[in-house]
């Protein structure tokens, strides 16, 4: 029986080792993300305004003498 008790420790031990480092790189992959994440929505928040932009002259029509 004892050792069967010390066997189910050392299992025990193991599954614990494997849920820290799970846990740990389950945020380092959070912490790297978030930063590009943000970056991409606002390059996104910046083109979507630029475009918003451009139509707005062209449709207003001061950008026709460029079309033409």
């Amino acid at each position: 029986m004892e050792r069967l008790l010390l066997l189910w420790d050392e299992l025990d031990d193991l599954v614990s080792a494997c849920r820290h480092v799970a846990v740990s790189a389950a945020d380092e992959i959070v912490s790297l993300a978030v930063p590009i994440a943000a970056a991409a929505t606002a390059l996104g928040a910046g083109l979507l305004g630029l475009q918003w932009h451009v139509h707005a002259a062209l449709v207003s029509g001061v950008a026709a003498p460029w079309i033409s």
